[in-house]
């Protein structure tokens, strides 16, 4: 059983004096596997679906810091990226792949065989397709106030959003 040290608190970690959505639903499940694993630091066996959650938000992530060159339609900017979903679904499955191999204790029951990267391609449009309905709303009401500045390329923000090649601002 592999152990960890849960980490101290302070200015700069969490402490462990409230709980968590996450840990009260897990303590509400078994309070066992709560007090071993919060408490004691041990871990359980890893699933296919921890790792997947992790790696299918970062491509999601990828996807959403890349700057269109030239899109003059929802329709367009759809395709694109939906076109870049199938590139990252391929990325998502090696990542994945290599995180669930490198992992020391896996779940017995599962077998990254039975992922498929047609499936990953789907998620990430599915969380694609949630982002690009706020687009649309967006669009749909004139693009907000600063949509002049946007198209000419322009931040209104002295903190403009991550995009990949883009050198990061601290603030």
């Amino acid at each position: 059983m592999p152990f960890g040290t849960p980490p101290s608190g302070g200015p700069l970690s969490r402490t462990r004096t409230r709980l968590s959505a996450s840990s009260l639903t897990k303590y509400l499940r078994c309070p066992k596997q709560f007090f071993l694993g919060n408490k004691l630091g041990l871990s359980s066996p890893r699933t296919i679906y921890q790792v997947l959650g992790i790696v299918l938000e970062d491509s999601l992530c990828s996807i959403l810091m890349r700057r269109p060159v030239s899109i003059n339609s929802l329709a367009e900017l759809r395709e694109w990226c939906y076109e870049l979903a199938d590139e990252e679904a391929q990325n998502c499955f090696q990542v994945g792949k290599e995180n669930w191999d490198s992992t020391i204790w896996q779940s017995a029951e599962q077998n990254w065989e039975a992922v498929a990267v047609e499936e990953l391609a789907r998620k990430i449009k599915n969380g694609l397709s949630l982002f690009l309905e706020e687009v649309e709303k967006c669009y749909n009401s004139n693009g907000g106030p600063y949509l002049e500045e946007f198209r000419k390329g322009d931040s209104p923000y002295r903190i403009s959003s991550p995009a990949w090649g883009e050198e990061p601002v601290f603030p």
